[in-house]
């Protein structure tokens, strides 16, 4: 499922919208008594709430909600900040502006709002080709193993 489509079922949630769905205040939560979102995802999906929370979101959610995003940053120690290889920027709401580098294999889950998440997409697309190239020399291996056999 994309970001687009995912932002637009909680749009029409909030909306009571939904097939089904009680515009009475039926089952379900509503939306504006939720204090705490949790999105874990693809960048895209970070980025669609990302940017949705502050727009066409906005009016079904409280002001003072905790939007936090589980980062899938490149990790390779697991050692809580040895390598540097999952340093991921943090940036103001406010002015868009980088504030501070934290290690996200210590910290995965971040304030939504605080993740740089155009960083974090270079950083993933870095690995792309480390990830093809021994895709790729993984099938040769296996494909030359088959014809010795």
């Amino acid at each position: 499922m994309e970001a687009s489509d995912m932002v637009a079922l909680l749009c029409a949630y909030g909306a009571g919208a939904l097939p089904g769905q009680s515009t009475q205040g039926g089952a379900g939560i509503a939306l504006n008594s939720v204090d705490r979102l949790m999105v874990m995802g693809s960048t895209g999906l970070l980025k669609g709430f990302q940017k949705a929370l502050k727009a066409e979101l906005q009016p079904y959610f409280r002001a003072d909600l905790e939007a936090t995003a589980t980062v899938g940053s490149p990790m390779q120690c697991m050692l809580k900040g040895v390598c540097a290889q999952c340093l991921q920027w943090q940036i103001d709401p406010e002015t868009g502006q980088r504030t501070k580098a934290v290690f996200s294999c210590a910290q995965q889950d971040q304030p939504l709002a605080w993740v740089d998440l155009d960083n974090l997409t270079a950083r993933q697309n870095q690995n792309r080709l480390l990830e093809y190239l021994s895709s790729k020399w993984l099938n040769m291996v296996l494909t030359d193993n088959k014809r010795r056999q």
